[in-house]
């Protein structure tokens, strides 16, 4: 078990011997010696819990060149980027279709009754 649920386990005992004990002063004394018994248990806890706190999204991201100090050697630049020439779009004519998407069935789609289909029951 991991020490949180222990101690919330020793906190559910001394309830119950607070609500089960006929004499109150028997039971705040008892559990005024368990929390004192628990003290180097809740703050080994909260110890544990604030060095397990989540790093910052930039610890993460390493520096980028730009911000690192310059080099003795040069580096030769980068070319820049060149894109394609675009291919001219021609508008679908009866011209220029093709016959073969005629053969094609239509994908049925799945959980929903087709109304030409004899074979169902």
């Amino acid at each position: 078990m991991k020490l949180g649920s222990l101690l919330r386990e020793a906190d559910n005992l001394t309830e119950l011997f607070t609500d089960q004990d006929p004499i109150q002063e028997r039971s705040i004394k008892f559990k005024r010696v368990v929390d004192e018994g628990l003290i180097p248990y809740k703050e080994t806890l909260r110890s544990m819990e604030a060095s397990a706190c989540q790093k910052p999204i930039t610890a993460f991201f390493k520096p980028s060149p730009a911000s690192t100090p310059a080099k003795k050697h040069s580096t030769p630049a980068t070319p820049p980027v060149t894109t394609p020439a675009r291919q001219p779009v021609t508008p679908a004519t009866p011209d220029n279709t093709t016959s073969s998407m005629s053969s094609v069935s239509p994908i049925p789609l799945c959980g929903f009754d087709d109304p030409d289909d004899t074979d169902s029951e």
